[in-house]
């Protein structure tokens, strides 16, 4: 059975007239009838009945039209979800983050893709690459924002967003300070805020601030965290 050739037997059955049905169809009148009958032979009866300009549903048409209304129907409604789904205007997107990646920097990418795509729902899980990658591998989650030192599964695809400087901090006059210095070859940062950091370390972020700063870009986001 064929969903053109239920369509088809729609059309007759809704104008009582093959021309017109074909006509609805964007079809010949052959084609037409060839694929009803197709579809009484596979069923096994007569659906329509044609006496002269007089056309009628067979008492076996009425007894299968409205399974195959909502046989239609279903069909149709299977045809929307998926290209609602497909092009991202009704979808659910899980997300995992790296607890080192801050709001400020990530917040932007997702009120941005909220403006391209309304209409999905974006769960975010937070946790520890390790954990990330196991999610990923059990299909727990879309995607995944991370770094790891060791090279990534080959099940996965990564694609590289950006880089990032890290540092070592310490106080003014730490005795690993012209240790490190001398060994590095590096030269003392300006001091920042009236001391004499060597940089700004990565700051950890909690699943609230992340959902705060999700809800202020304008999407919904439901947080929760991927550790055990």
């Amino acid at each position: 059975m064929e969903m053109h050739q239920v369509r088809y037997f729609l059309a007759v059955a809704d104008t009582l007239n093959f021309t017109r049905a074909a006509e609805l169809c964007y079809v010949s009148q052959p084609a037409l009838t060839r694929a009803i009958q197709q579809l009484e032979q596979e069923l096994g009866g007569l659906l329509l009945r044609r006496e002269r300009k007089l056309t009628h549903l067979t008492d076996f048409g009425r007894l299968i039209e409205p399974h195959l209304r909502q046989l239609f129907a279903d069909a149709e409604a299977a045809k929307t979800t998926a290209k609602r789904f497909l092009s991202l205007q009704e979808a659910e997107i899980r997300l995992g983050i790296m607890c080192t990646v801050g709001p400020a920097r990530f917040m932007s990418f997702l009120a941005s893709f909220h403006t391209a795509n309304p209409g999905c729902e974006i769960t975010l899980v937070e946790g520890v690459p390790a954990r990330l990658s196991e999610m990923l591998l059990q299909g727990q989650l879309d995607l995944a924002v991370m770094a790891q030192p060791d090279p990534f599964s080959e099940r996965l695809d990564a694609l590289a967003l950006y880089r990032e400087r890290f540092c070592i901090a310490f106080p003014t006059g730490h005795h690993l300070e012209q240790k490190i210095m001398s060994k590095s070859g590096m030269s003392p940062a300006k001091p920042i805020c009236g001391g004499s950091i060597a940089s700004i370390a990565t700051t950890s972020r909690t699943s609230c601030e992340r959902a705060a700063s999700a809800s202020a870009s304008g999407f919904r986001a439901n947080a929760r965290t991927g550790s055990r």
